[in-house]
């Protein structure tokens, strides 16, 4: 059984281009509020060549790629303590937070948001509704569940290579 993920839609129009090819419905739907699954496939790659690691995530996703290599990278440690730190938000309606040089990571006990720290700096200027403020490589949403496991391959794969 194919596990999918939690996306919330918070408006009809915000993240439909994310996923208009897994559910094309939704462009009739006129509700505010929809959770959707869709499944997160990803790859990892290692560069023999520059010992450089590449995550490929699949479309809606890619930002929790970008997320990885760029701030995770090998840090075992900080996989250590986002382990801790999934265990201590289940189950509860804390929200755990860490910035990193590029992405910020957002944890609660259903979900995670990884998400550009240039978005935060942004948040409160007001959009155009024909400005699409989404975009794939900056914002990704998935399960506590989901993510957990994402996060078990990519330090089984970065502890081999």
């Amino acid at each position: 059984m194919n596990k999918g993920l939690t996306i919330k839609i918070l408006g009809i129009g915000l993240y439909l281009r994310k996923i208009a090819q897994h559910c094309l419905w939704l462009k009739a739907c006129e509700l505010t509020s929809i959770i959707v699954r869709v499944p997160m496939d990803y790859e990892f790659k290692k560069n023999t060549l520059d010992g450089t690691y590449h995550a490929n995530f699949s479309m809606g996703h890619e930002a929790m790629g970008r997320w990885l290599v760029e701030d995770v990278a090998k840090d075992t440690e900080l996989l250590a303590e986002l382990y801790l730190q999934i265990a201590a938000v289940k189950n509860t309606q804390d929200e755990w937070k860490r910035s990193g040089q590029v992405m910020t990571l957002i944890l609660t006990d259903q979900e995670v948001i990884v998400q550009e720290n240039a978005l935060f700096e942004n948040s409160e200027e007001e959009f155009e509704e024909d400005i699409h403020m989404y975009d794939d490589e900056c914002i990704s949403v998935c399960g506590l569940e989901d993510f957990e496991t994402m996060l078990q391959s990519w330090e089984a794969f970065i502890r081999r290579f």
